[in-house]
């Protein structure tokens, strides 16, 4: 699947990948990554990244010249988008009452935007205390695949991977050593390594009827956007899985000069799915859970945002990237998304008409453990490190998800001071030593970022 940069303009003005008329932009890295995308062995690691291990602080990132400041507006495109994706009109009642209730929604949606998600303490109170947090001994330092520079991960090698595309039931993995986690799909619960720190959360979903219908309405457009495309068996076979992804947002590595703003072959999909107000609410849902389980990793995130002014697909959301993934039967072979950040987290978003105790489960299997993952509920997992995957669905069922995440190269790319680090090195040498210093300690002062049980509790009313 080649992916190509587009400007795109949002409804507030925003302007994404004005970068893309750049003259120092290049589209032989971009051809590049055409060839290497679908490759087992996806490395984005700068030559430099080999060195050996120790310090600075991550807070300590330099302020230089952002190149996305200087770049004139471009026209907004017209949007030709067929009919049949068209999201359905949702009533938004009438009366003063309801124009009221959309004026304080509005002014809740710009602080979010602007500031970001804000936990309630009430909310630690209500999940955090009563929660069973999942133990296990893993050891990040030793466990998890990071490259020694921590913006991304190694790479899965053909020994990691052997196996991974065979179909397993429940009963196959419990043959295999595996431990069975049974879970509704509601109630939060942390999963744990050997320092207490939450480093994955089974996030559930929000409370009440009116998340239910907007999972239900979500998976909706899906598949009715799914049959309006017409995805031939070509753009259904992908090392992930035997599925069709669209995939939305802003990226860099693997060769770019500059990010890019990405766009897949099916372009009027893409912007329904940006524009389908269920889906902007369950991409809400999930960075309020970031925040909620990490909060120090979530600030991490935006301050990046901030520096890369803002540029991701969907405004409420932390994540620069999206990719959804269509029916009928998604389900993903064994992997890792090595060009994410590697301590950050990835969000996963079940949808569909399934029995989650028959099917749909996530394969944790490093952890060895096989996870109930029941429709419309949301995993946040360290996607680039940990080794995951799927149980299909049973014959006659449905099954879509959606991910959220970000590449590590973009947060490279700002603490170069929005530079290659290349042109780094030959433009500001001292500047270079420096970053170099900080990239010794990147992986374990990330996963530092990761919040303790204890501390969760401790912002309890």
């Amino acid at each position: 699947m080649l992916w190509l940069p587009l400007t795109r303009k949002t409804r507030s003005g925003a302007i994404f990948a004005e970068f893309w008329q750049s003259p120092a932009f290049s589209v032989d890295p971009l051809l590049a990554a055409a060839v290497s995308i679908e490759s087992d062995a996806q490395e984005d690691q700068e030559a430099h990244d080999e060195e050996p291990e120790e310090p600075e602080e991550l807070d300590d990132i330099p302020s230089h010249h952002n190149p996305l400041d200087d770049i004139d507006d471009i026209p907004e495109r017209k949007k030709k988008r067929p009919d049949v994706t068209k999201p359905p009109t949702i009533p938004t009642g009438g009366g003063r009452s309801a124009a009221a209730h959309r004026r304080r929604q509005a002014k809740c949606d710009a602080k979010i935007i602007a500031d970001g998600h804000k936990p309630r303490r009430s909310a630690y109170t209500k999940h955090v205390l009563p929660a069973q947090p999942i133990s296990t001994r893993l050891d990040p330092a030793s466990d998890l695949p990071a490259a020694r520079g921590g913006y991304a991960a190694t790479s899965s090698g053909a020994k990691e991977l052997r196996g991974g595309k065979k179909k397993r039931t429940v009963e196959d993995f419990l043959c295999m050593g595996f431990q069975l986690v049974s879970w509704d799909g509601k109630d939060g619960q942390p999963l744990v390594d050997g320092a207490n720190r939450v480093f994955a959360v089974l996030a559930g979903q929000a409370d009440g009827a009116h998340y239910a219908s907007v999972v239900q309405r979500a998976y909706a457009t899906l598949v009715r956007l799914g049959l309006a495309a017409r995805f031939p068996p070509s753009f259904q076979k992908h090392r992930r899985g035997l599925y069709a992804a669209v995939n939305v947002g802003l990226s860099y590595g693997q060769g770019q000069t500059q990010p890019t703003w990405l766009r897949s072959d099916y372009p009027e999909i893409a912007e329904a799915l940006l524009d389908d107000p269920d889906l902007q609410h369950m991409v809400s849902f999930s960075s309020a859970m970031f925040a909620f389980w990490t909060p120090r990793l979530y600030q991490y995130y935006v301050s990046y945002n901030n520096r890369l002014m803002g540029h991701r697909p969907f405004p409420k959301s932390v994540f620069s990237c999206a990719s959804f993934n269509f029916g009928p039967n998604v389900w993903t072979f064994k992997h890792r998304d090595v060009l994410n950040l590697p301590f950050g987290w990835c969000a996963i978003h079940a949808l569909g008409r399934f029995n989650p105790k028959k099917g749909g489960h996530l394969i944790l299997w490093d952890l060895k453990l096989i996870i109930e993952f029941p429709p419309g509920a949301l995993n946040l997992i360290p996607s680039a490190t940990l080794s995951h995957s799927n149980i299909p669905v049973q014959k006659g069922e449905e099954r879509a998800s959606f991910t959220l995440f970000t590449a590590g190269g973009l947060f490279r790319f700002v603490d170069n001071g929005f530079r290659t680090e290349d042109e780094l090195a030959a433009q500001d040498p001292v500047e270079f030593a420096r970053v170099m210093e900080c990239k010794k300690r990147r992986w374990k002062d990330g996963v530092e970022l990761w919040s303790t049980i204890d501390e969760l509790a401790s912002l309890a009313e």
